[in-house]
């Protein structure tokens, strides 16, 4: 209903329900493409980066991004038996739609959005040794990313 809703403020405002799409064209180079597409072009972004040693772009952009998308994929694999059917199929399609965006660069935020996510990161952290172990990798990533913030690097 809230999409519903969406395209209705779209309609009532430009004429075109689906305006937004438009403006994600023209403004963001934004489209719907293959989700399988996004971590292949952000992987030669990425070593192109690493070759012209732009760390910027490298710590900041792309290596964040492709490690969101991962890190989001394998968690949800993980605790996908224990999730109701609903949430997996949920979480299946927000990623789908979220990763295809043919010019992504907020991949990080994007899957931050993601219920399902949360949930399947409880359920995996259920073993005190494992949310243990992660606390300190999550507590040191959110540290970096402020960080990389703070400096104005290209963290979106």
């Amino acid at each position: 209903m809230g999409f519903a809703a969406y395209c209705a403020v779209n309609y009532a405002v430009a004429g075109n329900p689906f305006q937004f799409m438009i403006y994600q064209r023209e403004h963001w180079y934004q489209s719907i493409g293959c989700f399988f597409a996004t971590p292949a072009y952000q992987l030669r972004y990425a070593l192109s980066a690493a070759a012209a040693h732009d760390s910027k772009a490298l710590f900041g952009l792309w290596l964040p991004n492709l490690l969101s998308e991962t890190a989001a994929l394998v968690l949800m694999l993980l605790g996908a038996r224990r999730l109701r059917a609903s949430y997996t199929a949920w979480a299946i399609a927000y990623y789908v739609i979220a990763i295809g965006a043919t010019w992504l660069l907020s991949a990080p935020r994007y899957m931050l959005c993601l219920p399902p996510l949360v949930l399947s990161l409880t359920v995996c952290t259920e073993r005190r040794a494992v949310r243990y172990g992660l606390l300190p990798l999550l507590l040191a990533s959110n540290l970096a990313y402020l960080v990389l913030f703070t400096l104005r690097w290209n963290v979106w």
